[in-house]
């Protein structure tokens, strides 16, 4: 028996269903007197995130050819709440690595967008419910239905002339069903980690670069603990040092990733490396920190590695000036001119920022154990800005100290940004707008605002990186000419570049 034809106007349905009919695009003509309603299959719900409700673009008259009775409120709403509850157990049972929950990222906040719904009005509202309550298809009712209609999304039968008016209580039992259906996905690892890696930047910050997982292209050449690189942007070519037994202490690569060469000659144990230019050739200057014969040492080498220039007393630690001596020094910064900045005290003893001349005199030097200015606690690395400031890492006291280049003139010093953990590596952009800063115990790169000429001011972190856990970010290098930034990593035994976003 034919359904009566007002059932099936499509300005008599209620809101949720005009909205589910919008959504299905199966808005159905209405159908002549003494015609039959012909059978279509019914289009998946777009909003049931197992993708197995079924959308009823209007009533469904109940016939007397049907066999068995239909499912109740309550069994489709447990089928579609098991389903979910199965879905949640494969999630915590999956061992998801850190690295999938960034790739997922991007889509947190179109899943949001799902799962928390915007206020919609009463029905339309319900009708969300209603649709992930539906979770199998709808079944023919018995014989004894015949003659009656059943209502949109699971509604109990009644005679069709009730018309429009429809029962209260299934709505809100599907509204029950939905916020069930929230905690259950809200508990699940996945939503945990959109929510931890939509707060990790913080308010008021930019992303500013991404990962090249293109570089370098064979990382098996990475052999040892990657303490240290340093960018030779005008040759291309990017210099990584490594300590370990039996390798090769340092690696070079093309800024593409392409491995090149290697060398290991008179390098025992490297912790800061720097390449210089200069109008007649290049050099590769590195800081040894081991205790054999060739630690306690700045050494200067050529890009082949053939060793020019050893300042220090070879397997000697000490803090005499003449003969000049060091205790494990961390870092060296040179310029053009041959002048050079020398962080010295890795082991602990010295604790000092000296400058030497290009004849390799002492010009001033500042610094002993303390946590007042001007003094150290494991100073660790050290850059120079174009407006002639020293900027050293005060690794221990959680610091950056500014000095003036000239003189060695304490002018300032940040700290209220490194709260969490100290600074290892201090290095600027390209452009000397920014100062990348690495924190080795927290897995962090932050990048902060380089102050302008004059106050050195406190310190404005302006975005953030950060890495998997146990990386250990130990120090940095920039490209002046790309911008990448490339990150020596002492837990992942390897360095990744990182490239700006424009």
């Amino acid at each position: 028996m034919a359904a009566p034809a007002v059932l099936w106007r499509l300005q008599r349905l209620s809101a949720a269903e005009r909205l589910e009919a919008r959504l299905s695009g199966a808005v159905r003509k209405e159908p002549g007197r003494g015609e039959a309603r012909q059978s279509e299959k019914k289009p998946h719900s777009p909003h049931c995130p197992l993708r197995c409700s079924y959308a009823c673009p209007g009533r469904t008259p109940m016939t007397s050819e049907s066999g068995r009775k239909a499912l109740s409120h309550l069994g489709r709403q447990q089928q579609c709440l098991n389903k979910m509850a199965e879905l949640r157990a494969r999630l915590e049972a999956f061992p998801a690595p850190e690295c999938l929950f960034k790739t997922l990222n991007p889509f947190m906040g179109f899943l949001r967008l799902f799962f928390a719904p915007q206020p919609l009005g009463g029905e339309q509202a319900l009708f969300r419910a209603a649709q992930c309550a539906e979770a199998s298809p709808r079944i023919p009712a018995p014989q004894a239905w015949a003659g009656r209609s059943r209502g949109c999304h699971g509604n109990a039968a009644r005679p069709a002339s009730m018309g429009r008016k429809q029962a209260v209580g299934p709505r809100l039992v599907m509204a029950g069903a939905l916020l069930t259906l929230l905690g259950l996905l809200w508990g699940s690892q996945m939503l945990k980690a959109f929510d931890y890696f939509s707060s990790w930047k913080g308010d008021g910050e930019q992303q500013m670069y991404k990962l090249d997982i293109s570089w370098p292209k064979i990382p098996e050449y990475f052999s040892g603990q990657t303490f240290c690189v340093a960018v030779d942007s005008l040759h291309g070519l990017v210099y990584v040092g490594q300590r370990g037994d039996d390798i090769p202490k340092v690696l070079v690569f093309s800024v593409e990733g392409y491995f090149l060469y290697s060398w290991n000659d008179t390098v025992e144990m490297p912790h800061g490396i720097f390449v210089l230019n200069t109008a007649t050739d290049s050099s590769v200057w590195i800081t040894d920190v081991g205790s054999g014969k060739y630690g306690h040492t700045v050494k200067q080498y050529s890009p082949s590695g053939k060793l020019l220039q050893v300042l220090g007393t070879p397997g000697n630690a000490g803090s005499s000036l003449n003969p000049l001596q060091f205790d494990q020094p961390a870092e060296i910064f040179v310029e053009e001119s041959g002048e050079m900045y020398i962080v010295d005290g890795d082991g602990g003893m010295n604790n000092r920022l000296l400058k030497l001349s290009q004849d390799y005199k002492e010009i001033w030097l500042s610094g002993e154990n303390g946590t007042g200015i001007g003094q150290f606690k494991i100073p660790h690395s050290v850059t120079v800005d174009p407006f002639g400031r020293v900027w050293v890492a005060d690794r221990d006291n959680r610091r950056i100290q500014v000095f003036d280049k000239v003189t060695g003139e304490w002018l300032g010093a940040w700290s209220s940004c490194f709260l969490e953990d100290g600074p290892y590596s201090v290095r600027f952009t390209g452009n000397y707008k920014y100062l990348i800063v690495a924190h080795l115990n927290i897995n962090r790169l932050a990048i902060l605002a380089a102050p302008p000429v004059g106050e050195i001011g406190d310190c404005a972190i302006v975005s953030t990186i950060q890495l998997a856990d146990e990386t250990k970010p130990h120090l940095v290098d920039v490209d002046v000419k790309s911008g990448a930034i490339y990150i020596a990593e002492i837990g992942a035994q390897q360095v990744q570049r990182f490239v700006p976003l424009s």
